[in-house]
């Protein structure tokens, strides 16, 4: 089952959209929201008018927002301000999932918008990704991910800040099997850079584990962020 908020609706009654009950209504798309600016401001995005995600401050995340396919006006604000720095259009594909990241430092802030695969066979495993959002770690990290009672382990190496952005692998969701998982972090050298703690993967759940805040700073550390997408 797919984690949701709501159904955004865009269309109230059948008749304002032209429908007159002989049609096949197409499946409905999502939409899931994260800011993961580490000294973001809290921000309102509202999509086609409709306001989504309400005050979302830093490593806050919505679960799926419901919408009907199509192309909609999006905009992403701060919140209890007339200031908006996001103001575009978005497609959603009939069935589709997509997340939606405001990353990087505020100052230089960027919008994220891609489409989650969560299609793959996962009933016995669970899917894994991991995004590296802290604008300023180390140039590339090693990314361990060790299953603390078996010698299971899931591997990512000379990760980037961002570098899924540009990656459709790298936004591709890895299968592993279920169970308890320590993070550590090294650098490409293979020098210890940090250990961000254990996490749980259940069967036939989806995952984002995402780096967060800033490296070497006491306000936003370093830290890692979890996301269950179902």
């Amino acid at each position: 089952m797919i984690r949701l908020t709501g159904f955004l609706l865009i269309c109230v009654l059948l008749s304002v959209c032209g429908l007159t009950g002989g049609e096949t209504t197409a499946p409905a798309a999502g939409i899931y929201v994260v800011n993961a600016s580490p000294d973001a401001p809290a921000i309102d995005v509202s999509l086609n008018n409709n306001v989504i995600a309400n005050t979302f401050g830093y490593g806050k995340d919505s679960g799926y927002f419901l919408t009907y396919p199509g192309t909609y006006p999006l905009k992403v604000s701060q919140s209890n301000t007339a200031t908006v720095f996001v103001d575009n259009f978005v497609s959603f594909g009939a069935g589709k999932y997509y997340s939606l990241f405001l990353v990087d430092s505020f100052a230089q802030r960027q919008l994220l918008f891609f489409e989650d695969d969560l299609s793959i066979d996962s009933v016995q495993k669970a899917g894994v990704r991991f995004f590296n959002l802290s604008p300023n770690s180390p140039d590339s990290v090693y990314v361990i991910f060790y299953n603390t009672a078996t010698t299971d382990s899931l591997k990512y190496k000379n990760r980037k800040f961002n570098d899924q952005a540009a990656s459709v692998t790298f936004r591709r969701f890895s299968s592993v099997p279920a169970g308890s998982y320590n993070l550590d972090l090294y650098t490409r050298d293979t020098l210890p850079i940090q250990k961000l703690g254990s996490m749980s993967f259940a069967a036939g759940k989806f995952y984002t584990v995402y780096l967060k805040g800033f490296y070497q700073n006491t306000a936003t550390p370093l830290d890692k962020g979890v996301i269950e997408h179902n």
